[in-house]
């Protein structure tokens, strides 16, 4: 079921599924950047200028995050100094160099996240542990 949100941004109006959002992004001052399917480009809100569609994305994330793995493997983590919550179902590639890294690419974006085993441990092992169970392959 999609779930539509109409949003005035860059004097645009944007109306969008949330479903097709396949990862969000909250920085400083609780902005909150997703991208686009197709766009390559992010869109910033927060929730001073954009209070309700902020609540209705909020409550959507939060909706998804507590929902059945039928409806993705959404995690949430720190990176980079933002917390970020994506859905891992979406994700096309995943890379390890061989020194306890998982390197991938946020749908819809060309934002790398490389996730250390060491400094992030809980993520990497969760991320390890779907890609198992998803493709049958481990990551070393």
């Amino acid at each position: 079921m999609a779930h539509w949100i109409k949003l005035i941004y860059e004097r645009e109006t944007y109306i969008i599924d949330l479903h097709s959002i396949g990862a969000f992004c909250f920085g400083l001052n609780n902005r909150l950047t997703f991208w686009l399917k197709d766009g390559n480009y992010p869109i910033v809100i927060h929730p001073k200028t954009h209070p309700e569609t902020y609540q209705i994305i909020l409550d959507y994330i939060k909706k998804q995050t507590a929902a059945s793995p039928a409806t993705g493997f959404w995690i949430k983590f720190n990176y980079d100094r933002n917390e970020y919550i994506i859905d891992l179902s979406r994700i096309q590639v995943f890379s390890c160099d061989g020194t306890q890294r998982i390197v991938f690419w946020l749908a819809n974006t060309h934002e790398q996240v490389v996730i250390n085993r060491h400094s992030n441990p809980g993520t990497y092992q969760r991320i390890q542990d779907y890609i198992y169970k998803t493709t049958g392959y481990s990551v070393p």
